[in-house]
């Protein structure tokens, strides 16, 4: 349950995505199943899912995913878009976030989130409502 309200809040607290606009999931996972689903509610108007699983896909379109993208099959880094990264989960705290300084100067923003924000009383009523 910890794994589902954390993906649900980064989606809606932390990504905030705006009608129309295009979210990738990395990881197709349950979490970033979840993920894909709230994008989906968001109303993301494409949604495409990244994972180094093809077998993972199938599965992801019943959770609102349109295109799927396995990095192996791509010689270049596939993240070279402008927007927000959103990182969550459970990272060791000793290990390094990196990036290089043009993703910051090409409009990228990255956002953390320990537990997507999580606000019980309001959050789960909302998810309760529109889902």
């Amino acid at each position: 349950m910890c794994g589902i309200f954390t993906s649900l809040c980064a989606i809606l607290n932390a990504a905030k995505p705006e009608n129309g606009l295009t979210v990738a999931i990395f990881r197709l996972e349950a979490v970033g199943l979840v993920a894909a689903e709230e994008a989906r509610i968001a109303g993301a108007s494409r949604i495409i899912g990244v994972d180094l699983n093809s077998k993972r896909f199938n599965e992801a379109k019943n959770f609102g995913v349109m295109k799927f993208v396995n990095p192996k099959d791509h010689d270049k880094p596939i993240q070279e878009r402008r927007g927000v990264a959103v990182l969550f989960g459970v990272l060791n705290k000793d290990d390094p976030v990196k990036t290089h300084p043009m993703n910051v100067l090409n409009e990228k923003t990255l956002k953390g989130t320990f537990f997507g924000n999580y606000k019980p009383r309001s959050d789960f009523l909302w998810w309760w409502k529109n889902t």
